[in-house]
């Protein structure tokens, strides 16, 4: 996966029956902490999980807007009844935040996180929040979702797929890939907006599933301007689940 660009922020989600796990790599500020704190609201609505946890390892920088979006998932947890925990290494710019401000005490911690079980698959997500190139503010999204088991793993695909989000997309189908299932389906659906980096990234992942002996399959977007943009690379509705 490509280095994060300045001001981006990825969110890998991993989750099972019992726990959320929020990886944050890059930058979380002002603009990037609102993917946080939605996420966080959806899972304390929608999920009956006894515990969020916040791995900011692969975090390069924190501001003081960050900090109040930890602190605040902190409280939705704490009102909610769910536990809340953050691995925050020693020498890591949240750490340091933390310990400046005075915070390290209202916030669970630790110096790692336990591993998921072994019987135990955690459905995954990423979010990539990118600025735009000329200096714009609106953000670029694309959330990824996984499941399935045995031979075949369906990869839900939405939001907008581009340049500055496509690598996030390649980074998980190849990952699928070394588990070694024999279909791939790419659930399309929700596909909002595809660039012409998001063409040619579906292409890379079809030559990639290809080379791994993956058939891969595609559930077309229900965007018309998106099942255009496939057309262009020869995906039609005939691979279609």
């Amino acid at each position: 996966m490509r280095c994060l660009r300045p001001g981006e922020l990825r969110l890998d989600h991993y989750s099972t029956r019992t726990r959320s796990v929020l990886g944050l790599s890059g930058e979380l500020d002002l603009t990037t902490s609102r993917s946080v704190l939605a996420l966080v609201s959806k899972l304390l609505q929608d999920d009956a999980r006894t515990e969020i946890q916040f791995d900011l390892r692969g975090l390069g920088f924190i501001d003081s807007a960050g900090l109040r979006a930890i602190l605040h998932s902190s409280l939705l947890c704490h009102d909610a009844g769910r536990g809340f925990a953050v691995l925050a290494p020693p020498d890591g710019p949240s750490r340091r935040l933390f310990e400046i401000a005075g915070v390290s005490e209202r916030l669970s911690l630790r110096q790692e996180l336990p591993p998921f079980g072994e019987h135990e698959r955690p459905a995954a997500e990423s979010i990539l929040e990118t600025p735009q190139l000329m200096g714009g503010t609106r953000a670029s999204r694309l959330a990824l979702r996984t499941g399935g088991d045995g031979d075949r793993r369906t990869l839900m695909v939405a939001g907008e797929l581009e340049g500055g989000t496509a690598p996030v997309l390649l980074a998980a189908v190849g990952r699928i890939c070394e588990e070694g299932p024999g279909r791939v389906v790419l659930d399309l659906e929700r596909l909002l907006r595809l660039g012409a980096g998001g063409s040619r990234a579906l292409a890379d992942v079809r030559e990639l599933c290809s080379r791994r002996g993956c058939e891969l399959v595609l559930s077309p977007p229900a965007s018309e301007a998106c099942r255009r943009e496939l057309g262009q690379i020869g995906a039609t509705d005939d691979d279609a689940a």
